[in-house]
């Protein structure tokens, strides 16, 4: 009885393990089935946002586009106001001229209304007749002189009001989409001990220029230049150097400011850096060059000087131009400056509307 007792507890035991086993057994299938319901979730979810991501970047890509071709637009119609505005240059260049011409007729015309009024007097006097005739014939030549001014001046407004229209629309379009124009100051100090100025210069001393000159604007140089920081640095630490300045409006204009009271530069034509396609004008006036110019003094060494500039900066050239000079003493073989101007500030050119126009024309834009 005790075994069966026994064995009776062991199955019951057995059983209720057995439930306990499949009660498991169930949880874990639930348990797996909720996490596959979580990981549809996940990857239906993980597929929208990959579509929303591609129809975002289509989007994206589409609107480049229209942004690119929108400027591809505002060059085009750039390109045809200046186009216009050269039109109307040429045709206000030629309406000039035709001016220039009608006043020269007008002038002939008064000078013949004068003689009709001397010859009108004489015959009064000579003749006492009547002069009904001659009369009639100048107020007639006085109102074709008046009609023929008033179209003149009617013309010519009209024309500055186009030119002025063009210039207007053009500056809109450069300053909205091309360009900002700004007004910069800037402040600094010296980088070593030693200041070099633009006096200094003496009789004797030798002219010198860093880099190429001329042909500037052709070359892209104007916008591509390295500034010569290192360079000047480097020169300001030799107490030879005298004066230096750098050059921005052509040597013809920025080396009066170097040269020492009663003295010349007595410049050698064939010493010039040459820029490539540039000539000895253009190395004189063309300007934006952005090299320097400085004044060594006559006591130096200059192949020791040349050698030292050399091993410090080797690829940029060092050019010996000539040098200062006493006025009695410059040689006939000097480039004669007095022949060559560079770019002056305030130099302006009045046309017939009153507007002053800048003596430099406006540079190229840089590329977008």
């Amino acid at each position: 009885l005790s075994d069966a007792a026994d064995a009776t507890s062991a199955a019951q035991s057995v059983s209720r393990h057995l439930q306990a086993v499949e009660q498991e057994k169930e949880q874990a299938s639930s348990r797996l089935l909720d996490v596959q319901s979580e990981m549809l979730a996940v990857k239906a979810e993980t597929q929208k946002q990959m579509v929303q991501w591609e129809n975002f970047q289509r989007a994206s890509l589409e609107e480049l586009a229209q942004q690119q071709q929108k400027i591809q637009d505002i060059r085009q119609r750039k390109e045809r106001l200046e186009e216009q505005l050269q039109v109307s240059e040429a045709h206000t260049s030629k309406l000039q001229q035709e001016l220039t011409l009608a006043g020269k007729l007008l002038q002939q015309t008064k000078d013949a209304l004068k003689d009709l009024e001397f010859a009108k007097v004489q015959v009064e006097k000579t003749s006492g007749l009547t002069v009904a005739g001659m009369q009639q014939e100048l107020q007639d030549l006085k109102r074709q002189l008046h009609d023929k001014e008033m179209l003149v001046k009617s013309s010519n407004d009209e024309l500055h009001m186009q030119i002025d229209a063009l210039r207007d629309e053009l500056a809109s379009q450069q300053s909205i989409h091309d360009s900002v124009a700004a007004s910069l100051t800037l402040l600094g100090a010296a980088a070593g001990p030693r200041v070099v100025t633009r006096t200094g210069a003496r009789v004797g001393d030798g002219i010198y220029v860093t880099g190429e000159l001329g042909a500037s604007l052709p070359t892209r140089h104007h916008v591509t230049f390295k500034p010569r920081l290192a360079e000047g640095a480097w020169l300001a630490r030799h107490s030879a150097v005298r004066a230096m300045m750098d050059l921005s409006d052509g040597l013809a204009k920025d080396l009066r400011a170097l040269t020492p009271r009663r003295a010349a530069p007595s410049l050698e034509a064939a010493a010039l850096p040459l820029r490539r396609g540039a000539d000895v004008r253009g190395a004189l006036t063309d300007g934006e060059d952005y090299e320097l110019v400085f004044a060594l003094a006559a006591r130096t060494d200059r192949e020791k000087f040349a050698h030292a500039w050399q091993r410090t900066f080797p690829r940029v050239r060092l050019s010996c131009i000539g040098k200062f000079v006493t006025v009695s003493a410059l040689p006939t073989s000097a480039v004669n400056l007095a022949n060559y101007r560079g770019y002056e500030h305030l130099r302006t050119e009045i046309k017939a509307t009153g507007r002053p126009l800048m003596a430099r024309s406006t540079l190229p834009p840089p590329p977008v």
